[in-house]
């Protein structure tokens, strides 16, 4: 069917269309985690806020129940320090402003005692 047609097969006109991660559509609180999503044009954008002492073996392992992460995350880091760890040995630091692509098969912690905040695309 036609994105940009009405019922009747008309096509109409794209709009604009807003929606806000303070008013998130899903919300997600695993332990010193929060996920707020939204969904918009197909596109998911998630505001994650992870807690000072915060690790995903410690924290989401048990839940996920696989050796690492397997999600495929590409991330814009807002404020805070996010260390990351691959499988293989690999480990970058993320700060404010910086931009990420971490494949599946990694660990990921807070650095220091602030939260940490990130967002995250869907792809």
């Amino acid at each position: 069917m036609c994105k940009t047609c009405s019922q009747e097969g008309e096509r109409t006109m794209p709009t604009i269309e807003k929606k806000s991660l303070n008013q998130p559509e899903e919300i997600n609180t695993p332990e010193k985690l929060k996920m707020e999503a939204v969904t918009i044009r197909g596109l998911t954008v998630r505001r994650i806020t992870v807690e000072p002492g915060w690790q995903w073996s410690k924290h989401l392992q048990p839940i996920q129940k696989t050796q690492s992460c397997q999600k495929d995350h590409i991330l814009y880091l807002i404020s805070g320090t996010l260390g990351v760890r691959m499988d293989d040995g690999k480990e970058e630091v993320f700060g404010p402003g910086d931009v990420g692509s971490i494949p599946p098969g990694h660990d990921g912690w807070t650095i220091g005692d602030k939260p940490v905040v990130w967002l995250e695309f869907q792809h």
